[in-house]
């Protein structure tokens, strides 16, 4: 998971310098680092000595090097899906080279791909929404019947000392709707969901 710029930015302020960085254990286990005098919030670095890296057309990170393994150990089928006949490793993270800097923006399987074919990161839209509440205790944003959905976890406590008793109501008219007279129309959430419990997560949360 990417460091939130804001976070580089305000170590740098009290003197504290972070070095990002960018790898997966079948790039041993580096793709590319952020030089400690040259640090750009939000990048992940110049891509290392001797290691190469291009973005497909669907902005997917490709990586070819010495660094990038021969393959799944005694499984060809999945080293082929991962690695193709030029020898490039498809990382299956989303990114963009500006300025010689690589920049990870979401992840491809995470993307949701709309029918006019825009392409969303989910996560975006749940940080930018859930940053200006404490209405909400969990966010997750998703598709349905082609419209973006907002699967909402509540924070109850907060809840009960607003002494709000719609709560459907007061989170799209409070923070929904606010969101979407800013967002651009492809990004908009069209309906919302309450649940009331914890929504279920990845180790990686």
């Amino acid at each position: 998971s990417k460091l939130n710029p804001q976070i580089t930015k305000d170590f740098h302020t009290l003197g504290i310098k972070i070095c990002e960085g960018y790898g997966m254990t079948e790039t041993s286990p580096i793709i590319s680092y952020t030089p400690k005098n040259d640090i750009v919030p939000d990048s992940a670095g110049r891509v290392i000595k001797d290691v190469e890296v291009k973005i497909a057309d669907d902005s997917e990170i490709l990586v070819k090097g010495r660094n990038v393994m021969k393959g799944y150990y005694k499984n060809p089928e999945a080293t082929a899906e991962i690695i193709d006949k030029d020898g490039w490793l498809h990382t299956g993270d989303l990114g963009k080279l500006e300025n010689g800097y690589l920049y990870v923006t979401g992840r491809k399987k995470e993307m949701i791909v709309l029918p006019n074919g825009k392409n969303i990161d989910p996560n975006d839209v749940e940080a930018e929404i859930i940053k200006n509440t404490d209405l909400i205790k969990e966010i997750a944003v998703t598709e349905y019947k082609e419209q973006l959905v907002a699967i909402i976890y509540p924070d109850f406590d907060q809840i009960k000392a607003k002494q709000i008793v719609n709560i459907k109501d007061a989170i799209k008219w409070e923070v929904i709707d606010k969101y979407n007279v800013t967002a651009p129309n492809y990004k908009k959430i069209h309906d919302i969901k309450i649940v009331k419990e914890e929504l279920p997560k990845t180790r990686l949360g």
